[in-house]
This record gives C-alpha cells, sequence and structure tokens, in this order.
C-alpha cells in the first residue's frame, strides 16, 4: 500500500554468562524511528533464578 507500516513486528534474545548471579536486572531498550525522527525508550525488569 502507500503508506507506510505503523509498525514493524521483531524480537529478541539475550544470552546471559553462566556465572551470572541470581537476581533482579533491568534491561533498557531504545528504538528510534528515522522516518518520523522519533525515539521510545523503554525498561524491563526480570529476574535470574
Amino acid at each position: 500500500s502507500f503508506y507506510p507500516k505503523r509498525y514493524v513486528a521483531a524480537s529478541m534474545g539475550i544470552t546471559l554468562q553462566k556465572n551470572i548471579r541470581p537476581g533482579v536486572y533491568t534491561i533498557a531498550v531504545q528504538a528510534k524511528d528515522g522516518v518520523g525522527n522519533q525515539t521510545y525508550e523503554t525498561r524491563q525488569t526480570f529476574t535470574v533464578e
């Protein structure tokens, strides 16, 4: 279609070192829209048991 998609489907993964200590960690992801000149950042916590 003429108009660009409102979003692009994506996924990601991280590989942790085997010796990482159990605990709560935070990951930050930043995405930049070069066409619309906008930036979005989110921070999410995850737990290593």
